[in-house]
Formats: structure tokens, C-alpha cells, sequence
């Protein structure tokens, strides 16, 4: 019943939120709606419907110690590459310095 509301509702140009309120009623009671709530404001706005859903939580996903091991192992990486560019920063810094001071000199 819902799909035929819906191919006579574009046919007589029947909005979403009247098909909406009404679910499964007939052609007469959505004429009906429309007629009585054609001035509404907002007529053509479509209604928010809650919807449930259930949604199946599966278990976390186990950490084992090898990846414990390896995750420690990139983080020390990082920061020993962290710590590596801070220092060539540090010196292009210091050498920029040294450039200005001889080219004041």
C-alpha cells in the first residue's frame, strides 16, 4: 500500500512528510492530509524518524605481547628520528647564525 501511496502521491504531487505521518492509510486520508495542511510552513520539510538499531559489539581484538613489543619499538623510532631532526634543525640554525656573524664581521 506504501508504494502505491507513493506512485499516486507524484502523480498528484503528495508530499514525503504527509506520506511519512500516515505510513500505510490510504490514498483518501493522504489527499485529506494535504488538503488540511497545505498552508502549513513546513509542508515539504521531511519528518525526522527514530530508528533502532542494533548494532552487535564483537570482542576487542586481543593485543599479544609480541605486538606490545613492536609498538614500543616504533614509538622509540620515532622519537629517535624526532630527536635526529631536532638536532639538524638545531645546527642548520647554528649554522645560519655563524654565516651572519662572518658576513658582519
Amino acid at each position: 500500500m506504501f508504494f502505491e501511496l507513493c506512485s499516486f502521491a507524484a502523480l498528484l504531487h503528495i508530499n514525503h512528510k504527509c506520506l511519512a505521518l500516515l505510513g500505510n492509510r490510504s490514498l483518501e486520508d493522504a489527499i485529506t492530509w494535504m488538503v488540511d495542511h497545505e498552508n502549513d510552513t513546513d509542508i515539504d520539510e521531511i519528518p525526522l524518524v527514530d530508528v533502532d538499531i542494533d548494532i552487535d559489539t564483537s570482542p576487542s581484538f586481543p593485543i599479544t605481547e609480541e605486538m606490545r613489543r613492536k609498538a614500543v619499538a616504533l614509538i622509540a623510532n620515532n622519537l629517535r628520528d624526532q630527536e635526529k631532526n631536532k638536532k639538524k634543525y638545531e645546527e642548520k640554525i647554528m649554522e645560519r647564525e655563524r654565516e651572519k656573524e662572518r658576513i658582519q664581521a
